[in-house]
């Protein structure tokens, strides 16, 4: 296992775009090829949030420069559900459209029995959240 933990990423499309599989293929690799080349100094948190913003920022362009760039319903639009397991902690993250507005973020540690000893839970800010035309 990489001092990075194990990843896994799952995405849905949304239903109204003929682009959305592109998206949730292009949200899924960029998350596993990209958290394991963030910096070894950074948490698990920040390499996740910082993977999310550059995939959002690479799925916005494609939007905008399609012919779908005034329907946000039919663009390069995705659900991510990722999990990044290190040592003891599951960290968990799900940004999409069942949230709107923020990006969930939680954690679940547990010892060396299958009893979670702790698990948190926080909104952070949208950073995958579209601008509204």
């Amino acid at each position: 296992m990489s001092s990075k933990g194990i990843a896994i990423g799952l995405a849905d499309g949304i239903s109204s775009s003929d682009v959305s599989h592109i998206a949730s293929q292009a949200a899924v690799t960029g998350f596993l090829e990209d958290y394991f080349c963030t910096s070894e100094a950074w948490s698990v948190k920040k390499s996740v949030q910082r993977v999310l913003i550059a995939s959002n920022s690479w799925l916005y362009a494609q939007t905008r420069q399609s012919r779908y760039c005034y329907d946000m319903d039919r663009g390069y639009v995705c659900t991510l559900s990722a999990m990044v397991i290190k040592s003891t902690t599951a960290h968990i993250f799900h940004v999409g459209d069942s949230i709107h507005g923020f990006t969930d973020y939680a954690t679940m540690t547990w010892n060396s029995s299958p009893t979670i000893i702790g698990f948190g839970f926080r909104r952070i800010k949208a950073i995958y959240r579209l601008p509204e035309n």
